[in-house]
């Protein structure tokens, strides 16, 4: 049992600990085969930077890292509350992207001309396509100030009740809450309020809110 008290930074530290037990003791299982990125690893990585869709309200972004291959930081925004945690991809096939700590492997897929309009990844029942630079989705609108569009967007997702206003209770809860995630938690408590008139949890948000 490893035990920290930190669920965010701390996590690559607890990786790196549950990796040096496993290679004392030999463990078979917890540690994954090393990631040997192939040559031409810096074209598929050009090919591959930009933004995915993976759900309704979520993003996996692909960005240009250091080092001797080029690799990639995957990033993911997800429903607006903000960039999760880095992970380093390195292309370990011609067309296929290996992850530090997380089995299975990513692979592209192009169209006719060889362009990239997708990624298979792991544990995802379809590919998920390529964003064009223009498409926005809701949480992108909202981490960019641009409100209006956000609460249409959301307007639009028709979310249940137990998403939204748990969207809202986690931006309510950052210290110290900035102007923007209380703007956010508006938008989101604003929708909540139209779509689940009834809610008691969307009432307890808006007290949380005005507190």
């Amino acid at each position: 049992v490893i035990m920290m008290n930190n669920d965010g930074g701390a996590a690559e530290l607890g990786r790196e600990i549950r990796r040096a037990v496993a290679r004392a003791y030999g463990w078979p299982g917890f540690l994954l085969d090393p990631l040997r990125p192939v040559r031409g690893a810096s074209t598929l990585l050009a090919d591959i930077e930009g933004r995915y869709q993976r759900g309704t309200d979520a993003v996996l972004q692909f960005r240009r890292g250091r080092g001797a291959f080029a690799a990639y930081l995957e990033e993911v925004i997800s429903e607006g509350l903000g960039v999760g945690v880095p992970i380093l991809a390195v292309p370990i096939g011609r067309d296929s992207i290996g992850f530090t700590d997380f089995p299975g492997t990513a692979v592209v897929q192009r169209d006719s001309v060889g362009r990239v309009v997708g990624l298979r990844i792991p544990y995802a029942d379809r590919p998920i396509p390529r964003l064009t630079p223009e498409r926005q989705l809701p949480g992108e609108l909202m981490r960019a100030g641009r409100w209006p569009e956000a609460e249409a967007a959301y307007r639009g997702l028709a979310l249940d009740e137990s998403r939204i206003t748990y969207m809202a209770y986690t931006l309510l809860r950052r210290r110290p809450a900035t102007d923007s995630d209380l703007q956010s938690a508006r938008v989101l408590l604003t929708v909540a309020d139209a779509q689940h008139p009834t809610s008691a949890v969307v009432q307890v948000r808006w007290a949380e809110y005005h507190l």
